[in-house]
């Protein structure tokens, strides 16, 4: 596992240099603490608490927090305009707050801590501050946490969909559950059994105190005790529960994430369901369909990344070039204000050389140098030497850190 890196920017800063500029980042690292943690939870604080994560910022003073235009978040969240403010207050109230913890009696050890101590929304931003004392399970995280592609995550419409894909991505790489070699070919088998599961996707309404009494105090708690104590609870019927929930949930993650998903239930000798065993495999990239969303948010967020003046069809056509991966349009950006300077002087065409660049791979070649001090390495036309680039997930995992700007 990877260390996270904090992006070391305070809010003075960012305004200064003005907010709109800040964009969250595409692949984000969330603690298994957090997504193990059990507690009922609407699909708009599930997707806010995610973007909260990939545009996590730690002021001078050592503060967490997260802050952004409503607009953006409305945007990137697909929110209602007519209703979004209450919608944002509701969330907010209930996130602000809500705490993970643990009781060994065993032990003689427990430990509570509150994740979101404060959120506001003024002049039409929006910030939450988190607990600094959770530092460890946000930006310092030096294993037990699971990498999460904030497009994927921003698609699911039912929280069942989003909670139960984040429960079996953090599964997927524990090498027990391999059930192959080690390839993307590999598929992975996940178990639950049907309490665990019900408090998990948040049907039963873990924070009832005689439920919370029983999942904390014991180091393996009684899940089905814990379920028959809930006062609040959804889908009784077990075969409700498997068709209106899992079923639903399982649709979606196949309709719009990158595994495809199947199970098969444990059950008793008169067919009572007691658990399910999840079939993860990672889906082929030809079979990642990008939406006319997703590529109209990227070109924005391309509008956004690049100082220069560009054109609607300028935008589109250096998306295209770079097959919409926006990491590739970032770091041949990067790559060439390195090269030219921030303001790319000396450049007569800036969209075709940037065209250009993307499809020689010039961000990714150790060979080029700079052009301000040394010749490019010698190359045949760049548009027919052109590789397609090979959008692969683990390795984008292993490659980026958890936040950019």
């Amino acid at each position: 596992m990877e260390k996270a890196e904090a992006v070391n920017i305070t809010i003075q800063e960012q305004d200064d240099a003005g907010m709109e500029a800040y964009l969250p980042a595409l692949i984000y690292n969330k603690s298994n603490i957090l997504i193990s943690a059990k507690y009922q939870s609407t699909i708009l604080e599930n997707k806010l608490l995610a973007l909260a994560l990939s545009n996590l910022h730690v002021t001078d003073t050592g503060e967490i927090n997260f802050r952004m235009s409503a607009g953006r978040i409305r945007k990137i969240l697909n929110g209602n305009s007519g209703s979004f403010y209450n919608q944002l207050n509701k969330a907010a109230e209930s996130m602000t707050g809500r705490k993970i913890g643990y009781n060994d009696p065993e032990l003689k050890k427990f430990e509570y801590m509150v994740i979101i101590i404060h959120s506001e929304y003024d002049h039409g931003y929006m910030t939450i501050d988190f607990n600094p004392m959770m530092k460890e399970y946000l930006i310092e995280m030096k294993g037990n946490y699971t990498k999460l592609s904030l497009p994927v995550m921003m698609k699911f419409n039912s929280v069942y969909a989003f909670r139960l894909y984040e429960f079996l991505r953090s599964r997927a790489y524990t090498p027990k559950n391999v059930k192959n070699s080690g390839n993307r070919d590999d598929f992975f088998t996940i178990s639950a059994t049907l309490s665990e599961l019900k408090l998990i996707l948040g049907v039963v309404n873990a924070a009832d105190e005689k439920v919370k009494s029983i999942l904390n105090n014991k180091k393996n708690p009684d899940y089905d005790a814990a379920v028959e104590a809930a006062s609040e609870k959804g889908f009784t019927s077990n075969a409700d529960f498997k068709r209106r929930v899992v079923n639903v949930a399982v649709e979606e993650i196949n309709k719009k994430s990158d595994i495809t998903v199947s199970y098969d239930t444990d059950r008793t000798p008169s067919h009572e369901i007691t658990g399910f065993i999840f079939t993860v495999r990672f889906k082929p990239e030809e079979e990642q369909e990008i939406t006319i969303e997703e590529k109209e948010e990227i070109q924005e967020m391309i509008s956004d990344l690049i100082d220069q003046p560009l054109k609607i069809r300028d935008v589109k056509a250096i998306a295209e070039a770079a097959d919409y991966h926006y990491e590739t349009v970032e770091k041949t950006y990067q790559k060439i204000r390195e090269a030219y300077g921030e303001n790319c002087d000396g450049i007569g065409n800036f969209v075709g050389f940037i065209i250009n660049a993307i499809k020689d791979g010039y961000y990714d070649r150790p060979d080029m140098k700079s052009p301000k001090k040394g010749r490019a390495a010698k190359k045949e036309n760049p548009f027919n030497q052109f590789e397609q680039n090979d959008y692969d997930f683990d390795a984008l995992e292993k490659e980026l850190a958890a936040n950019f700007c």
